[in-house]
């Protein structure tokens, strides 16, 4: 009778543990989900500047949402309507591709962090100077890749 009370009080705190941890990640994505779409601001300024961007300005959503970025092909995007940027996923970020030009890079949260805060790409490649610079911190950054894999 013991064991399987013990049994039993083992499978309720692991099944506690799994909701809890299920809960945290959905937390996790809805904070970067606010920092993407601006409902959560984000410090940023632009190469070369010191004053820091209105929170409007430093939205990902500008420039990276599905319905403000570039097409799968850059040959259906119109020379009046080109888009920034593309869009964002964490399965589009962690595949290794080239970008403008450079050798493949792929992403993971501590590289996305490091692009955001230096503007330069996990192969060493700069990125547009149009992309503000960011002052994230490691949390931020771990729920923005949080939101983009779950994208």
């Amino acid at each position: 009778m013991g064991l399987a009370l013990a049994a039993a009080l083992a499978a309720g705190a692991y099944a506690v543990a799994v909701q809890q941890r299920s809960a945290d990640a959905a937390a996790q994505r809805e904070r970067g989900a606010a920092l993407f779409d601006g409902r959560a601001p984000l410090a940023g300024r632009l190469v070369g500047h010191e004053t820091a961007l209105p929170a409007l300005a430093t939205r990902c959503a500008n420039c990276h949402d599905e319905a403000s970025a570039t097409p799968a092909s850059e040959a259906a995007a119109s020379a009046a309507a080109k888009p920034f940027a593309t869009a964002l996923t964490g399965a589009q970020l962690a595949q290794a591709r080239p970008r403008r030009g450079g050798p493949p890079s792929a992403y993971d949260a501590a590289r996305l962090c490091a692009v955001l805060r230096s503007g330069t790409d996990p192969a060493h490649v700069m990125i547009s100077t149009t992309m503000p610079r960011y002052d994230v911190t490691d949390l931020q950054c771990r729920d923005l890749w949080a939101f983009l894999g779950a994208r």
